[in-house]
This record gives structure tokens, sequence and C-alpha cells, in this order.
């Protein structure tokens, strides 16, 4: 997770707060030491990279410490940013990284980049904008032949009753960052039930693929992560064994806001 996190710690009761803010996430090793990795291969010397939805600014340091000669660190949250200034200026790297608050639609960048990074991923893998913003950061400032940061995100889920599976896991969405990918899921899986119990809704989670062999399953079986599994409930309904369950899950920018927020819409099928 970068020697910093260990041996800094901000000097202001404000900051510290900032940080304590960030901690449980920047702190989870599932999901940073293999997004740590994915970067140290891709970033080059002399790479420009922006990341978007960068936070208290670990993945822009990175970049740095892989020797990129600029990178652009966006977020629409101006005191995480400012711990990451606070970062960037302890370790020596303030003059390559620009710092930049807003939503990353609506900032111009002056040069097209090698690597675009986008950690902006949820507990349901989708739900935090990310298919909006990288098909958007792609266009605009992705250079023909660079790599995004994820390079694929997986969503498995499987019907669960209190804290037990009901059947076994599938995926129910794959998307891939290296090619043209949608702004809208619509999944319709169908589980077969392998014990009676009572059904309490599908529960989901992301497994992401930050680079070649560097991957964070929040799946249950796998070491826990921030990200934990999500649970789209319904009312409690009382299934048996061999039973099939049917799904329909919508995952769509909000029409009310469509290049910030995602809408969630899912029910179980008759």
């Amino acid at each position: 997770m970068g020697p910093f996190l260990r041996t800094l710690r901000p000097d202001t009761a404000r900051l510290r707060r900032v940080f304590d803010r960030h901690a449980h996430m920047v702190g989870d090793p599932h999901r940073t030491e293999p997004l740590m990795r994915a970067i140290k291969r891709t970033v080059h010397t002399g790479d420009v990279v922006v990341d978007v939805g960068a936070g208290t600014g670990i993945l822009a340091l990175a970049a740095c410490q892989a020797g990129a000669k600029r990178v652009y660190a966006i977020d629409v949250d101006g005191e995480a940013l400012e711990l990451a200034a606070w970062y960037a200026k302890r370790l020596g790297c303030e003059g390559r990284i620009v710092f930049l608050e807003g939503l990353s639609h609506a900032v111009q960048l002056d040069e097209k980049v090698d690597v675009l990074i986008a950690e902006i991923v949820g507990q349901l893998g989708f739900e935090e904008n990310i298919l909006v913003s990288l098909k958007d950061a792609k266009r605009r400032w992705l250079k023909r032949g660079g790599i995004i940061i994820p390079e694929r995100i997986e969503l498995w889920g499987a019907p669960r009753t209190r804290g037990t599976l009901l059947s076994s896991p599938q995926r129910l969405a794959d998307v891939s960052f290296r090619k043209t990918f949608p702004t809208t899921l619509h999944l319709h899986p169908t589980f077969t039930v392998k014990r009676d119990g009572v059904l309490r809704g599908l529960a989901a989670w992301p497994r992401v693929t930050w680079t070649h062999g560097c991957i964070t399953d929040a799946a249950p079986s796998k070491p826990k992560t921030h990200w934990g599994q999500g649970l789209l409930d319904i009312t409690p309904t009382r299934v048996r064994r061999g039973e099939r369950t049917r799904w329909e899950i919508v995952m769509r920018p909000d029409p009310k806001n469509p290049l910030v927020e995602t809408e969630v819409l899912w029910r179980r099928c008759p």
C-alpha cells in the first residue's frame, strides 16, 4: 500500500480526519496491493497519467513512483485532494501531480494520457458511475493504444438467506474496458436453489482485474475486502431445494443526473 501510509500521518487535526475517513479503503490490502502492483507494471518512465476519483492520492503517488512525468489527479472531494497534495509534497512528487477538483466530465486536460486509472468500483461493481465516467474519459483523454486500470470488472452473485448463499455463485456481468463497453447493464440471471431456506435477496460482489495477474475478488469465499458483498434485498420468501429463481437487474445512468449517478433496479421475477 506504499510506505507513506505507514510512515506519514497528517500534522493537522482536519487532515487527520480526512485520513481516518479514507483509511478503511486505502488500508484494505486485498484491494490496494494488487492495484499498486498493476500501476507499477503498467506505468512507464515518461508516461502521462490521469487518476479519476483520486481521493487521497495513493494511486497518483504510485504512478509517480513508477516513473510518470505528469499525473492529473481528479476528485470532487477537495479535502481529500488537499491531503493528497500534503503527501505529494513530503514525498517529493508535488511538481509532477496536477490536482483538479471537480467531476471528471467537467474537467479539461491539455494533453492525451498514456494510462487512465479509475478506482471508482463499488460494492456492486458498477454503481459508482464507472461506466459513464470511463467511457467519457477514454474518449476524450486516452491515447490510441493507451491502458485503462481496471482492465476488467466482473459482477458475481447468488441468492442469499441470512449469512448463507442458497446456490452456487454465477457471473452476472463481465465488462472489459479494453473493448467498447456499454453504459447500461440489463441482466437476467437464473439460479437453482441448493437448500431449503428463506430467500432474503441476491448477494452480489465485484471481481476486478486491475491488469493481468493483479486481481481483487470480493467473493464471500475470499479474504474480506472493504467492499464485502452487496444485497439486493426482497421481501423474505421461503424457497426449497431444486427451485429455480429468476431475477432482473438493471444498472443505468440515473435519469435525473446521468453524468453523476447510477440507478440500480432489481426484482425477483415471477
